[in-house]
């Protein structure tokens, strides 16, 4: 159960958001990471802890979004397109 719930809030922190209204796209959500039945049915009603951890999730989205941004120009001047090992294949 730890383990299910853990793995879904990692998909819901760094994945795409979830609209706290798509009862259809949290209960697949929370079927993908095998959250039990009834926990799941709590998750998705309305008003739920997940109403509280999507606010949480969405900025640390914003603030992941924001350090990618921020470091992005500095590898790009540590590591020019030319000299990318992954296009070297």
């Amino acid at each position: 159960m730890q383990r299910a719930l853990e793995s879904a809030l990692a998909e819901l922190t760094l994945g795409p958001e979830i609209a706290v209204t798509d009862a259809l796209g949290i209960a697949a959500w929370l079927a993908r990471h095998q959250v039990e039945a009834e926990d799941a049915r709590r998750a998705a009603q309305e008003g739920t802890v997940l109403d509280e951890i999507g606010g949480d999730a969405a900025l640390v989205r914003q603030r992941r979004q924001r350090a990618t941004q921020d470091v992005e120009p500095r590898l790009e001047d540590q590591f020019p397109s030319s000299q990318d090992p992954c296009s070297r294949r």
